[in-house]
């Protein structure tokens, strides 16, 4: 979300799954990167809410790669998992 400078309007007046993938058609990532050393477990995305610390950074050449790790629709887990090659 770096790239966009009004997020209020992205969370809120855009259907924001679309709005990621409408970017990744016009801007080409080489990397991307998600910090998941602290996960937000309830009350997302928006917060308060419980977190778990996972201590985790994933980074990979496919922008999709790092939501499809085994642990990202785990949290609260701490292991350290591996992406699939």
């Amino acid at each position: 979300m770096g790239l966009v400078w009004d997020r209020q309007f992205m969370h809120e007046q855009v259907e924001l799954n679309q709005a990621i993938a409408d970017l990744l058609l016009v801007i080409k990532p080489h990397l991307t990167i998600v910090n998941a050393v602290y996960a937000l477990v309830t009350n997302g995305p928006s917060g308060p809410g419980k977190t778990d610390e996972l201590n985790t950074v994933v980074a990979s050449a496919d922008p999709v790669a790092p939501t499809r790790i085994p642990w990202a629709s785990r949290a609260g887990t701490t292991r350290n998992s591996r992406a699939p090659r």
